[in-house]
């Protein structure tokens, strides 16, 4: 439920603060599979048990980086969606100026119940952040990068800088490392969740250019997770659709691409440097479908050898298929089969702490 709206809130005692990272302190990602990358598990290595305790957390920060064009967006609209559904209030900072309300709202958001405000002055937007922060309960920025400095905009007497004035260099570092000095105490006392969105930015290493997450060392140090999404265009991989022709011929045409997910930190579990893949379907969004079919291959209730998939069925001997696709196949023709994945999936397990 959503936190009290209250004008002061006091510090979260200790013991809250430590069940801050457990059951009804995080809000799931939107993806089921991305959730479990994000997870509480009992056990360490192979024998680690999924508590069913995954997605964003309260009380801390998340970044979420990447290229242009691979969906950050669309991600962070299915987590505001998840977190209005259950009672939370959301600020968004759009930094860009370009959220799109109807899109928004095919990914599951409300947007009449969406607080939003839109890009300017960093330090001014951080500022809000700062004095909303006890009165909602999850702030999404998107993106970070695309916040003014100050001084970018104006010079030392306050008088506005042209665009061929060179600005100081770091002040975009400077203004964030400054921020999580001044915000994390309140962040933890409010439980609210903080998400910043990165782009990529090139960046020179061993004479080689990269893509990178720039904006200071604070971004890296701070986050409880740091995800980052990349874009796959392989012809093999990406979801495809076969299309009639006027002259009779099908053809087999691109309807998305495939989102890499990838854990670079966590603070929380042993799942650090592993990726996910999520089908990424043009005018529809993040398909998590295939990835929650893969994410129940990984915990074991479907059985890989070699090409080779084995399903438990409740009568008769398991269904055993050969290859990815017609193993996504099956689960999308036997509903029933995926509900009870999805259950097992998203349930905690016997013991854990709800």
């Amino acid at each position: 439920m959503a936190k009290p709206r209250a004008a002061t809130q006091p510090p979260m005692p200790m013991a809250r603060m430590a069940m801050a990272t457990m059951a009804g302190f995080t809000i799931p990602s939107g993806v089921a599979a991305l959730d479990r990358l994000l997870g509480y598990y009992k056990g360490t290595g192979d024998q680690a048990e999924y508590t069913g305790v995954g997605g964003f957390p309260r009380g801390r920060y998340t970044v979420v980086w990447g290229p242009e064009a691979v969906g950050k967006s669309s991600l962070m609209a299915r987590f505001m969606g998840k977190a209005q559904a259950a009672g939370d209030l959301v600020l968004l900072i759009d930094a860009e100026n370009r959220a799109d309300a109807a899109w928004m709202r095919k990914q599951g958001v409300n947007t009449e119940n969406l607080l939003v405000h839109r890009g300017g002055i960093m330090e001014d937007g951080l500022q809000d952040l700062i004095n909303l922060m006890e009165m909602v309960d999850f702030v999404v920025i998107d993106t970070v990068h695309a916040l003014a400095p100050q001084a970018e905009l104006y010079d030392g007497k306050k008088q506005a800088r042209k665009m061929q004035d060179n600005a100081p260099m770091g002040r975009q570092a400077f203004a964030l490392s400054k921020f999580f000095r001044v915000a994390t105490s309140r962040v933890a006392a409010s439980n609210t969740g903080i998400v910043l969105v990165g782009q990529a930015r090139d960046s020179t290493v061993a004479q080689t250019v990269i893509k990178d997450l720039v904006g200071g060392n604070a971004l890296r140090h701070y986050a409880t997770f740091r995800i980052k999404i990349t874009k796959i265009m392989d012809r093999q991989k990406v979801p495809r659709k076969k299309i009639a022709a006027p002259d009779g011929t099908v053809n087999e045409v691109p309807v998305g691409f495939l989102q890499k997910i990838t854990l670079e930190k966590t603070a929380v579990n042993h799942l650090e440097g592993q990726s996910i893949y999520v089908p990424f379907l043009y005018g529809l969004g993040p398909d998590d479908f295939e990835s929650n079919v893969m994410a129940a291959v990984a915990a074991g209730m479907v059985t890989k050898s070699g090409a080779w998939y084995e399903i438990p069925v409740s009568e008769g001997d398991p269904v055993r298929l050969q290859g990815r696709s017609n193993l996504v196949d099956f689960f999308r023709e036997h509903r029933a089969h995926y509900e009870w994945i999805m259950n097992r999936l998203t349930s905690p397990v016997e013991g854990s702490e709800d």
